[in-house]
């Protein structure tokens, strides 16, 4: 019974230091992003750009699994499906970018 006392009064006035502290606390625009396209445009350039590292990764993994594959079928097969993830991988991440464009145009007039 103490213990539930005891962390009942420690999280009510955990609330209440947190709100007491939220209100004196005010967030500049970290991103130096002034309007919402080149947030959209920042975020879907970094997206893009990790999944190409990612997918250039794959491609590396995919040769490596074929070198050392010697003629079996089954490291075959994970080495083609390696590079078959990767493309698809590169084909979303160009998609996004276009789509993202496409999106901007028609509410904006630009794009990023």
């Amino acid at each position: 019974m103490k213990k539930a006392f005891l962390f009942i009064t420690i999280f009510i006035s955990f609330l209440l230091f947190v709100n007491l502290v939220q209100a004196s606390v005010t967030i500049d625009d970290p991103l130096n992003a002034g309007d919402f396209t080149i947030l959209i445009g920042r975020i879907t350039t970094a997206a893009r750009d990790i999944v190409g590292g990612i997918a250039v990764i794959m491609l590396v993994i995919a040769g490596i699994h074929f070198l050392t594959s010697a003629g079996d079928p089954i490291k075959l097969q994970k080495a083609k499906d390696f590079v078959k993830y990767a493309i698809i991988g590169i084909i979303i991440a160009v998609t996004a970018e276009v789509i993202k464009d496409v999106v901007l145009y028609v509410l904006k007039g630009t794009t990023t």
